[in-house]
């Protein structure tokens, strides 16, 4: 399960299911970067929300970033790869309260999710969008 948390609220919850086949965190080595792009033309409640481009340039900064995760980047796969019981990550759920919490800023603050961009950018839904959450 990939989850990403801004001030200890998960807000994007991403696991390995049998629907989507998925290969990572397990077996895939992942690496996270951001950046910032001009997606007012689809992402923004279809395009309803425009960038104000008299704020530019616009920053991105983090601080007080964690990764918990398994480091790889030897020639030989660490202990915390090779080792099940030491792959937390593989079985951890969310606490009543991190749902709720989940469920509450979702809701309230997500201006785009590709979830629900069907049928206008996918045919269909994506598989990993069908399940829920945890």
């Amino acid at each position: 399960m990939c989850r990403w948390y801004v001030d200890s609220v998960p807000i994007r919850i991403y696991r390995n299911t049998p629907t989507t086949s998925a290969t990572y965190p397990k077996f895939k080595p992942m690496t996270i970067y951001g950046s910032v792009w001009n997606g007012d033309s689809w992402a923004t409640r279809g395009g309803q929300d425009k960038i104000n481009f008299a704020y530019a340039p616009f920053v991105v900064t983090f601080s007080k970033f964690y990764v918990d995760a398994c480091k790889i980047g030897q020639t030989t796969l660490p202990t915390c790869y090779t080792n099940p019981s030491r792959n937390w990550w593989a079985n951890y759920a969310l606490s009543n309260t991190e749902k709720k919490l989940y469920r509450f800023y979702t809701k309230r603050y997500t201006v785009y999710n590709y979830c629900n961009d069907y049928p206008y950018r996918f045919p269909t839904q994506p598989l990993e969008c069908k399940d829920t959450p945890w």
